[in-house]
């Protein structure tokens, strides 16, 4: 005679190896979603490195830029694999420097970046696979770190930020400073 209990054991292990695998499927991707999240960091992780903050002081102006790049050159060039694009970034002016930092929810591991004024270089550049005038802004605390963005960016940037005795970026790349 069979019991009741041996009937229902094969569906309950049947039940069990199933939300095991569920678990394990779900832990799986989770991991996947974090190595790629901060392999995508990289370049942040880099700037962050010299000049991320955990609290931003008092903003003064804010404003988003649709993509921005952030590079170890100033241009891309045919091979270039030292950069990445971002997503939604702000750009935010405060007493003593200007910060970036990536929009919720795609930048939700990454430190908000302070660059001090003064050090802050704006040139232009070309990135081909920005369409329209691009800048790069570096600090001179970091030579090889490049944000490339649109260059109505780095008008706003010229317009907000104090006057710090440094000609305007654009006077400097025609050769009138």
């Amino acid at each position: 005679m069979v019991s009741a209990q041996q009937v229902g054991m094969p569906e309950m292990i049947d039940t069990l190896s199933t939300a095991f695998s569920a678990a394990v499927g779900v832990v799986v991707l989770i991991g996947l979603f974090i190595f790629l999240q901060r392999a995508t960091m990289k370049r942040w992780d880099m700037f962050a490195r010299r000049f991320g903050v955990t609290t931003l002081p008092k903003t003064l102006a804010r404003k988003t830029a649709a993509l921005i790049v952030i590079s170890d050159r100033p241009r891309r060039e045919l091979f270039a694999t030292g950069y990445h694009k971002h997503p939604p970034v702000v750009f935010a002016m405060h007493e003593n420097g200007l910060s970036l930092r990536i929009a919720k929810p795609f930048g939700l591991a990454a430190n908000p970046l302070l660059l001090p004024f003064d050090g802050l270089v704006i040139q232009p550049t070309t990135w081909q696979d920005i369409a329209g005038e691009v800048v790069a802004i570096s600090h001179e605390r970091g030579p090889d770190a490049y944000i490339i963005a649109h260059a109505e960016m780095a008008d706003w940037i010229e317009a907000q930020r104090p006057d710090l005795g440094r000609p305007d970026y654009r006077s400097v790349a025609r050769g009138f400073a």
